[in-house]
């Protein structure tokens, strides 16, 4: 049994969240307010037999861990570590081997930074170019800037005659074997960086871990591996997707402030550091990815994008707005003049970067502003790109508030009826933008977005199973709706009606994480419920899904009737228009009486 299962099994998770939660008995489980959010009614339960805490208030939840690390604000090593205190239990020792390769490797990486150092310092042409660039020698010092020779084996010399082995080299991410007879190139080993400025990258303890090298000068063609920019491959220390350059220096002040600002490389970084922006990082160049999200969530949950709004620098804020929307935080944009980047800006106007950041704007006016960009939504075709482009990115809001306040205004703007541009939100399904590329101010606008939150759909189907789930009698009444249900659950449902599904077994079916949340749920509304019939409640809920389904279904026909008339197609107008009404005297009618014995 390693560390984690065994702080589990020694700690109770109940008993660590009432160190931080006052919690009450309810039914199997306990609950709470929610140390996450503000709220009058208790929302965050917490199952002992699962050892799981969910809220569904602000839909949080997870393990001993997870718990540990969002109330104490800890990463994960960090938190592993306080529990092992508090559990008594002892921390297996890592491998020798493995922890005496980790330190070579940083006392290889750390040697490199310094000889980096030494080598800027030295050569007047790469340390003019830097301080060109504006940055101060403070700033140069204070983050370790250096420079990597032109030439082939500079740095590999330096470490062999320093004890380091070509492996550990290797390791490091220093050097690069020679497998392929490249023209000029030495045989065996050279180094990575060559002819480039060097930014050490550090982790949350300040240690090298890797590098980024800026291409300085003009180096022979056969010596020229790589781009503008090349960074440290994926090492046993380095991992390109985990790390935010400057995080280290920053850390605090981002708790402090309550918000990250967001920049593209490190000169960007820099020079807003060097200009008294203590809470910035940088994505250094690369994607935004999920794992660098929730390293900032642990600390703020706000972010401000401070991107160049060239093209490339729009697409990556459009990216990076829809990964933070999906994890929860506020977003935020700093809109640059343009052709400025944040360095540049800082450095041709010192002083001045904290005005442009107390002028953001959010995300929505941001996609706004875009959408109308150099379009006058005179043409029917206009409307539709901007309408298209817009959608999606309104369907992403929680609240019905929200989005209604955006479709009102959308449908001022682009002087479509509201009612209309409703019912094309309500069946658009969203695509990850993720997948889509090219979305720049000189492009055609594309449908995008990211997942929407739960639909009312998706509430009403997992009410009907929670109600369910404490009375496994109760599954009868879900065959003559199983039909109402989505189509990756029917089987299930009617299997559950026919008494061919247990209620343990449905763990195995939909998964036991769902399964879990869904017995919290089950608590969460037997609460609710107060002195109101659970078999009643259960037959509404599974009328209302019906009712649902039914105007959804009528939202769809009510588009495909508008689609049929703007192509002048009267013979399927007239035939979607009877199975409009059919569908709406289907809606009109009222709930029969359902037995619940």
């Amino acid at each position: 049994m390693g560390p984690v299962d065994q702080i589990k099994q020694k700690l109770d998770l109940v008993e660590y969240i009432r160190q931080h939660v006052q919690l009450t008995k309810s039914g199997a489980n306990w609950k709470g307010l929610c140390p996450f959010h503000k709220e009058k009614t208790p929302s965050f339960y917490v199952s002992p037999v699962k050892q799981f805490w969910y809220c569904f208030g602000c839909h949080q939840g997870g393990d001993l861990f997870k718990f540990a690390m969002e109330i104490e604000h800890l990463e994960f090593p960090e938190a592993l570590k306080l529990l092992a205190e508090k559990a008594g239990v002892e921390m297996r020792k890592e491998d020798p081997q493995l922890r005496s390769r980790k330190n070579r490797l940083l006392d290889a990486l750390s040697r490199a930074a310094e000889f980096y150092q030494k080598n800027l310092a030295k050569d007047s042409e790469p340390y003019a170019y830097v301080k060109e660039r504006g940055l101060s020698d403070e700033t140069i010092q204070e983050f370790k800037l250096g420079f990597a020779p032109a030439g082939w084996r500079n740095l590999y010399d330096h470490l062999a005659a320093s004890g380091f082995t070509p492996d550990e080299m290797e390791g490091a991410g220093l050097v690069v074997r020679q497998q392929n007879s490249t023209e000029g190139a030495p045989s065996g080993y050279y180094d990575r960086f060559r002819s480039r400025i060097m930014f050490p990258i550090t982790d949350t303890n300040s240690r090298v871990i890797g590098f980024s090298g800026r291409i300085f000068g003009n180096l022979p063609e056969a010596e020229d591996a790589g781009g503008k920019y090349i960074n440290t491959p994926e090492t046993l220390l380095f991992h390109k997707g985990e790390t935010l350059y400057g995080i280290s220096h920053t850390r605090q002040e981002i708790r402090k402030a309550g918000y990250a600002v967001l920049v593209e490389g490190q000169m960007d970084f820099l020079m807003a550091w060097q200009d008294g922006i203590k809470n910035a990082v940088a994505a250094s160049g690369t994607a935004l990815t999920e794992m660098q999200l929730q390293a900032l969530q642990r600390l703020c949950e706000e972010l401000v994008l401070a991107f160049d709004m060239d093209a490339a620098g729009q697409e990556a804020t459009d990216r990076s707005i829809a990964k933070a929307q999906r994890i929860g935080f506020s977003v935020k944009i700093a809109t640059l003049p343009a052709g400025k980047d944040v360095a540049d800006y800082a450095k041709f106007f010192p002083g001045k970067l904290t005005e442009i950041l107390s002028r953001t704007q959010s995300a929505m006016d941001y996609f706004f502003q875009k959408a109308f960009e150099g379009r006058g939504a005179a043409s029917l075709d206009e409307k539709k790109v901007i309408i298209r482009y817009l959608l999606p990115r309104i369907k992403t809001f929680a609240s019905l508030v929200d989005q209604a306040y955006w479709l009102q205004e959308l449908s001022r703007r682009v002087r479509i009826d509201e009612q209309a541009l409703k019912d094309e939100l309500n069946r658009m399904q969203p695509i990850d933008m993720d997948t889509i590329s090219g979305e720049t101010a000189g492009s055609s606008l594309q449908p995008s977005g990211v997942l929407p939150e739960k639909t009312r759909l998706d509430m009403l189907v997992e009410r009907a199973l929670c109600l369910v789930l404490d009375e496994p009698e109760r599954a009868a009444l879900l065959g003559e709706y199983a039909g109402s249900f989505p189509p990756r659950i029917q089987g299930i449902i009617q299997k559950l009606a026919a008494r061919e599904l247990a209620i343990p077994s449905l763990a195995d079916a939909i998964g036991a994480d769902f399964f879990n949340y869904l017995q919290l749920r089950a608590d969460y509304e037997k609460t609710m419920l107060g002195d109101r019939d659970p078999a009643e409640e259960l037959v509404l809920t599974l009328w209302e899904l019906k009712r649902e389904r039914l105007r959804i279904a009528l939202r769809e026909v009510s588009v495909a009737i508008q689609e049929a008339e703007f192509a002048k197609n009267e013979e399927r107008v007239k035939a979607l228009t009877q199975e409009f009404h059919r569908l709406a005297a289907e809606l009109a009618k009222e709930p029969e009486e359902v037995p619940v014995n």
